[in-house]
Parts: C-alpha cells; structure tokens; sequence
C-alpha cells in the first residue's frame, strides 16, 4: 500500500537554507527595481522630447494663430452682444464660425504642423494620464 504525500515529505531530509540566499534575493530585486526605474525614465525623457520637438515645429503656426487671435479679440464685443441680446441665435453663430475656423487652422498649420500638433497631443494626453492616475507604484495612492 503506498504511504500518503504528508509521509514521504515528513521522512525526506530537510536541507539547510543557502547562507547566501537572502543576499541574492535582495540583488534580485534591486536589479529588478533599477531595471523598472530606467524603463519608466526612458518613458517619460522620450514623451517630454516629443512635446518639445513638436513644439518647436509648431511655434511660427502657433505664433501666427495668436496673432490673428489679438486681431479678432476686437470683434468679440459685437459677438457677445450678440449672445445677450439673442442668446440662441447668438451662440449659434458663434458655433458656426468656430465650426468654420478649424479647417481654416489646419489648412494654415500644413502636414508638417497637423503632425507636430498630434506628435504635441499625445506626449499631453500621456501626461495627464500620468498625474490622474493614483500613481500607486511611487507610493501615492
């Protein structure tokens, strides 16, 4: 009849712990920490590169954009008495010209700019991800 499990490992030898064994646990897992921190480092130097780099290529259009904006802030007056006078009429054409100024922005931005202005995005979207998330691995939960 064949012992049961419990009876053979009561009977097998038990071997000592390696002296070393704690040690080597230990260099694991800081190896491992290390190995962790310099991927999320590498991470976040290339999302900031890329925020920069389209930056950089978005600065004349983004410039240019701005000084239109302080040329048009003129005729806001006109348009918020517009909303106050008809407010469902008023809000309608500024939805409308709003509607009808995106094109206009990508148009004037060109391929180059359409693609710094994503290549900028998702560098913020990541970003923003980052700092709403509970960041529970750093110890902020």
């Amino acid at each position: 009849m064949p012992d049961s499990l419990e009876g053979r490992l009561g009977a097998m030898a038990a071997e000592p712990m390696p002296a070393d064994l704690p040690a080597r646990v230990r260099l694991r897992l800081a190896r491992a920490r290390r190995q962790e921190r310099w991927q999320v480092a590498i991470g976040r130097s290339t999302i900031l590169v890329l925020g920069v780099a389209s930056g950089v290529l978005l600065w004349p259009a983004l410039a240019s954009l701005a000084a239109g904006w302080m040329e048009d802030a003129g005729s806001l007056a006109p348009s918020l008495m517009g909303v106050l006078n008809d407010p469902v009429g008023g809000l309608w054409a500024m939805v409308q010209a709003n509607l009808m100024w995106g094109p206009e922005v990508l148009h004037g931005l060109g391929t180059v700019g359409l693609l710094a202005l994503i290549l900028m995005a998702v560098p913020a979207l990541l970003g923003l991800n980052w700092a709403l998330s509970g960041r529970t691995k750093e110890g902020v939960a």
